[in-house]
């Protein structure tokens, strides 16, 4: 009696292993393709938007008036995200253990000039070389469209 009920634990737990693997894959077969369809769309919007701003850029060398900005004010942003701890199990015999591990954060700066130009205030994002080229009351070349301002530095 003993070996019929050890057999029916075996065959019910390989059932159960055999459903559960069958899920997972399934899920995993969904999941994978709305996370591929997910990251062309992110894929598609970024380039759309590199053209977008290429066109526009494009336009103001063409229709822009050239300009002599007054740096007014600089302001350097850091982004940072904070580490992360992650918690990990894992099977010893009968056992659960977890293991810990840490996950470092980043750190990101970004570099904004306020420049006057035409009697109007303008904040423009800037690469950090030209940020740390420009003072405070020191000149740049820029083209100015319309409500749109360019750097040609």
């Amino acid at each position: 009696m003993d070996v019929i009920k050890d057999n029916g634990i075996l065959i019910g737990t390989i059932l159960v292993g055999l459903v559960l693997l069958v899920t997972v894959t399934l899920v995993a077969d969904y999941t994978g393709d709305s996370y591929k369809e997910a990251i062309n769309d992110i894929g598609k919007t970024a380039n759309e938007s590199k053209e977008e701003a290429e066109r526009l850029e494009a336009e103001i060398l063409r229709k822009g008036k050239d300009a002599e900005a007054l740096v007014i004010d600089k302001k350097e942003v850091n982004n940072s995200t904070a580490d992360q701890l992650m918690m990990t199990p894992f099977m010893v015999g009968n056992m659960t253990l977890t293991t810990a591990s840490i996950i470092p954060g980043t750190t990101s700066s970004n570099y904004s000039l306020k420049l006057y130009v035409d009697e109007q205030n303008y904040n423009i994002a800037v690469p950090r070389d030209i940020f740390e080229k420009k003072s405070i009351g020191s000149k740049m070349r820029v083209k100015i469209f319309e409500d749109r301002l360019l750097s040609l530095e």
